[in-house]
């Protein structure tokens, strides 16, 4: 019962909380803190009740209907339960939605773990890319009256509005997108009352921090959140700042653990408040396997205390796969993940070997002994790592040029991830003469929301035209949230050793609304560092199972199981890049 005292205290009222009673279909539950402990204390003892305390020191009450009348007597509450009426802030689901607005059962079950006592209203939704994460948290939101907040990546604004177009016909949409407050505050800036959904990008919210705070919002959604990588950044701390006085949270993610174990941690500091999960070193320690290396720093290890971790987070996480929601409505065909073998040649040697200079090969050496490249400061070694990948990604134009034709000529539409826009101009120059005439539609992070907008919106009218068509895109351009269903192919031409950021971008395809199977290239240089990227991947894959029950990175070693045991009497991976730069290959 948490900070509740036995019978016979009879002290003053717990606190001044509101009591505005949430409904579902067994009960209502609400905050307690209106009543003094011996009431609390009497109306616990009834079959069904449930009281428990909040992290943030709240008490806070289930009632099951069958159990109502006793507990009304009991806190002397005139009308009684079973008589109370929802506030406009609590509205119930059934008059949350639209008549015209249904969910998928799976999305349903996101409905009732929000609402249950132990989730309290904190919930960290990390389905699958292409589920509907945004259609189930506008659902909870709708749960609560008042203001509600949406931080996102800022190319997520039109998913936004479309999804409120559906979900919440008619209510307001505020877009904050200057970083001059004061400019909005004279010119545009709504009345505070008159707010209902209000949309700001991560990178402006410590501009905005002084007006959010003066903004009674009754809940925040945070879509794409694994994009906070740190919290102790400029970034990370307004984004703290601003959730921590807002009482409902979803934190929506479609790769809870982009790259190691410890990135959960900032996830479970947004969800549920900074500090009540310790310092991230800690975290590492205890759930990363973490210990120190000889440059003073931690170096994760094997995941360690899976089931403890699982266990804490059990009330507050939801994490469905494609597979585990077939059953439940969701009709999306399955995805070819599909490797292409790029062999070296004597023209991408003498390329590499212009490149692999004595500070590449140290940072690939110390990458290979503790799992990281050298820090932001040594930016001579970063420069020579990237003209590392430079190198291998000019040598795999060709095999990418050839399999995105073959698609094209058979009249499909194909997209293409790469990491440069000097690399995305690049390829778009090999389709000029196809896609109809119209040539290759590019979006690079130079470009700006509203072109990138228009060309997404251009390339889906192509598409849904039966014309064939190629996309190609930057991973940070247009890596999440954006949709592509109408192309049925897609293309990774540079490799990332996040496995989620691979998962995002292959999910601009294969997502919930997708008619035809999907293929999915995975472009790979023989005996370059690109095999060691794959292992890399699927090593990450494995902790990232092994900690959080994850199954959909497992996927990716079964496309890709030729790369996790390499052949043997293959060199070891620095040891190939050093007899290259001797020119002995």
């Amino acid at each position: 019962m948490g900070s509740l005292t036995p019978p016979g205290h009879h002290g003053a009222p717990i606190g001044e909380g509101a009591f505005a009673p949430v409904y579902d279909a067994l009960g209502a539950t609400f905050c307690a803190d209106r009543f003094t402990h011996q009431q609390v204390w009497e109306c616990s003892q009834v079959a069904g009740v449930r009281v428990w305390a909040s992290h943030r020191g709240e008490t806070w009450m289930f009632v099951p209907y069958n159990a109502a009348e006793a507990a009304s007597v009991m806190l002397a509450v005139l009308p009684r339960l079973l008589t109370w009426q929802p506030g406009a802030s609590f509205d119930p689901v059934a008059r949350a939605l639209p008549r015209d607005a249904r969910l998928r059962p799976y999305q349903l079950e996101v409905l009732q773990r929000f609402a249950q006592p132990q989730c309290g209203e904190r919930l960290l939704l990390a389905d699958a890319m292409g589920l509907g994460k945004t259609a189930s948290a506008i659902a909870c939101m709708k749960l609560r009256g008042g203001p509600k907040l949406i931080i996102g990546p800022k190319s997520l604004r039109s998913t936004w509005r479309a999804e409120l177009q559906k979900w919440a016909p008619g209510e307001r949409f505020d877009f904050i997108e200057t970083i001059q407050p004061a400019v909005v505050f004279q010119e545009a800036l709504p009345d505070i009352s008159a707010l209902k959904w209000v949309y700001i990008h991560y990178d402006l919210v410590h501009a905005w921090w002084s007006w959010l705070r003066l903004v009674p919002f009754t809940g925040v959604v945070l879509d794409e959140a694994h994009t906070v990588k740190n919290v102790t950044t400029l970034r990370g701390r307004a984004v703290m700042q601003a959730v921590g006085a807002i009482p409902a949270r979803v934190i929506l993610t479609g790769t809870p653990v982009e790259n190691r174990v410890a990135e959960f941690h900032h996830l479970l500091e947004l969800l549920t408040g900074k500090g009540t999960w310790g310092s991230k070193g800690a975290f590492r320690i205890r759930y990363a396997g973490a210990k120190p290396n000889i440059h003073g720093g931690l170096v994760d290890g094997a995941p360690t205390h899976t089931e403890e971790l699982q266990q804490r987070i059990r009330h507050h996480y939801v994490r469905r796969t494609v597979s585990m929601v077939r059953q439940q409505g969701l009709e999306l065909p399955p995805v070819e993940r599909i490797p292409v073998p790029v062999p070296l040649d004597d023209k991408a040697v003498a390329r590499l070997q212009k490149v692999l200079t004595p500070a590449a090969l140290h940072a690939l050496s110390l990458w290979r002994q503790t799992g990281t490249l050298p820090s932001a400061e040594d930016h001579q070694a970063i420069k020579a790592v990237g003209a590392l990948r430079a190198a291998v990604s000019k040598h795999k134009v060709d095999a990418t040029v050839q399999t995105v034709r073959r698609h094209l000529e058979a009249g499909e539409q194909v997209v293409v991830f790469t990491w440069t826009r000097d690399m995305a101009a690049h390829l778009a120059t090999h389709f000029s003469a196809i896609s109809d005439g119209a040539g290759a539609t590019v979006i690079t992070g130079e470009q700006g929301l509203g072109a990138r907008d228009k060309a997404v919106f251009t390339f889906r009218e192509r598409c849904e035209a039966g014309r064939r068509g190629v996309l190609i895109a930057t991973y940070g351009a247009l890596g999440v949230g954006v949709n592509l269903q109408c192309a049925n192919v897609v293309l990774l031409h540079d490799l990332d050793w996040t496995p989620g950021v691979m998962l995002q971008a292959e999910a601009r395809v294969w997502r919930g609304g997708q008619r035809r199977n999907v293929l999915s290239y995975w472009m790979v240089a023989d005996a370059t560092f690109d095999e060691y990227i794959i292992r890399t991947l699927l090593s990450k894959a494995d902790e990232i199972v092994a900690a959080i029950g994850d199954e959909e990175p497992q996927q990716l070693r079964e496309a890709f199981s030729v790369y996790a045991r390499p052949e043997a009497g293959v060199e070891d991976f620095v040891q190939q890049l050093a007899l290259w730069a001797k020119n002995r290959i």
